[in-house]
C-alpha cells in the first residue's frame, strides 16, 4: 500500500535470490514479481500472466 513497504520488499526478495525470492512473493497475498536475470532470463510470478504480460524484445527470454 505504500512505496516504503514496496522499497523493503523489493530489497528482500533480491537479497533472496530468484528462487527463494520468488517462495516469498508467492506465499504473499495480493502480491507478484518479474525477476530479469543478468543472462535476460524473464521468470513471473503466478499471477502476473493474468496480466497479459509479453516480452517484446527478443533478447529476453520468459522462462516457466
Amino acid at each position: 500500500n505504500s512505496s516504503i513497504d514496496a522499497d523493503a520488499l523489493s530489497t528482500t526478495v533480491f537479497s533472496l535470490g530468484l528462487q527463494r525470492g520468488m517462495e516469498l512473493v508467492e506465499s504473499l497475498p495480493d502480491i507478484e514479481a518479474i525477476f530479469v536475470t543478468k543472462d535476460k532470463e524473464v521468470y513471473v510470478s503466478s499471477g502476473v500472466n493474468a496480466y497479459n504480460f509479453k516480452i517484446t524484445d527478443d533478447s529476453f527470454t520468459l522462462k516457466q
